[in-house]
């Protein structure tokens, strides 16, 4: 990655860990734990911090395969979908437009119940419109496990017996339900 990097005219000094990049302004603990959810898997960095000497290095990390933003979309999809089968008797996820459409609208959806507990949904096919009411407490129940999953993995990385800051990325927030 140096070489190609070099390849572009620009000076490469070296490759800094994303967690370290992403906590070196903000961290106030000699111990911090990063969460980031990426495509494919979840990762956590274990950091620890140095203030006399100014420095910030990973220690180990822990990582969730299959765990990453692509399953939840996938589960959250599916969750959504089954919610439209069951009021309406439409399937989504029968025809490939119509899939497309859900996925393509699922991140609207999702900011829309990060305001508030119901959220009207809608899709079209065939020249009709099929709505739904999707509601924040079903969906956060379909994501219980995978949830449940990323804090085990938090667990893995701690430090005994340590109090940690714990950073997580925007991607890793936008899962609905894991701050709270």
């Amino acid at each position: 990655l140096v070489g190609i990097g070099n390849e572009t005219g620009r000076t490469v000094r070296g490759l800094v860990d994303l967690a370290v990049a992403a906590c070196a302004a903000h961290v106030t603990a000699p111990h911090v734990l990063h969460l980031d959810v990426q495509l494919h898997q979840s990762v956590v960095s274990a950091l620890e911090g140095s203030r006399a000497e100014g420095t910030l290095r990973r220690s180990r990390y822990e990582i969730l395969p299959g765990g990453g933003w692509q399953s939840l979309q996938q589960l959250l999809a599916e969750t959504v979908a089954t919610h439209f089968v069951r009021r309406t008797r439409f399937d989504p996820l029968h025809e490939a437009a119509t899939e497309q459409a859900l996925f393509d609208a699922l991140p609207r959806w999702l900011a829309g119940l990060r305001e508030a507990e119901e959220f009207e949904a809608s899709l079209e096919s065939g020249g009709r419109s099929f709505t739904v009411t999707l509601e924040r407490a079903a969906l956060l129940e379909a994501l219980e496990l995978r949830d449940a999953d990323l804090h085990r993995l938090v667990q893995a990385a701690r430090p005994a017996g340590l109090a940690v800051e714990l950073c997580v990325s925007a991607t890793a927030a936008a899962v609905p339900g894991l701050l709270d």
